[in-house]
């Protein structure tokens, strides 16, 4: 089951390719995107995992590390389609 990943405080230098190669030496990756593919600026992206269990040990690695000097959130994205609808990624809506 495919599970997608929030992956806040950025670096505004991150693409989506950056996040596609850190996250694919943890489990495969479907997709990845920042706002900034989109033109948005709140420093935030998405990666979505093709299992659960990869996507549960990204975000235990991956959490704190530093891409271009900026400490990753990696957090799953519970609820992202409710509250949070407007600010999801069109490829999630």
């Amino acid at each position: 089951m495919d599970v997608t990943l929030l992956i806040g405080n950025l670096s505004k230098e991150v693409c989506s390719e950056d996040l596609t190669e850190i996250f694919t030496s943890i489990g495969e990756v479907v997709v990845a995107a920042t706002e900034r593919d989109w033109g948005e600026t709140r420093r935030q992206g998405y990666v979505t995992m093709r299992d659960a269990d990869a996507a549960v040990r990204a975000a235990q690695v991956l959490d704190g590390h530093a891409l271009y000097g900026q400490p990753m959130v990696v957090r799953r994205a519970q609820g992202l389609l409710g509250a949070d609808a407007d600010h999801a990624p069109r490829w999630l809506q």
